[in-house]
């Protein structure tokens, strides 16, 4: 594929990714971000036959637990830190 199609096709990726932004907001513009690659594995398993890996599988689990910190409100982070840290 030229250099100029990626080009253009990434420039038009950013625009819808901010349209996004100005009309969802950040945070859930984050979030859709976020399970974009788990939409992306779902349906090229579906689709495609992708077949699942180690390395796949536990790439998912990071975006899951990465969105459960991004969208958790910080104190019940630290009340739920405060629980189960040792004494």
């Amino acid at each position: 594929m030229a250099a100029w199609v990626v080009q253009m096709k990434s420039s038009k990726i950013v625009e819808r990714s901010k349209a996004m932004i100005g009309r969802i907001g950040a945070e859930y513009a984050a979030y859709v971000t976020l399970l974009m690659p788990i939409i992306a594995l779902l349906l090229s398993t579906i689709f495609e036959d992708f077949i699942w890996t180690t390395h796949a599988a536990m790439g998912v689990v990071i975006v899951l637990v990465g969105n459960l910190f991004i969208l958790t409100p910080a104190e019940t982070l630290t009340r739920a830190y405060r629980r189960v840290r040792p004494i």
